[in-house]
């Protein structure tokens, strides 16, 4: 298994492009624990993202929406 660090917007584009996401709503689950994260020595997040593991974006997003 390997991690990889995606800033918000890497995030956005690879996993929920054109869906209307913004980095603020990313910013928000991340404070809320919904994603795995840490923060740079510049205070940026850079979200942690495992590359083997399936991702199905529909109930992730709902998910998100609903809490």
């Amino acid at each position: 298994m390997s991690i990889r660090k995606l800033k918000p917007s890497q995030y956005i584009e690879e996993f929920y492009p054109g869906g209307g996401i913004t980095t603020q709503a990313v910013r928000n689950w991340i404070r809320k624990g919904k994603l795995k994260a840490e923060r740079t020595p510049g205070d940026h997040f850079l979200i942690l993202v495992e590359d083997n593991k399936p991702v199905n974006n529909v109930t992730k997003l709902v998910s998100f929406l609903e809490s």
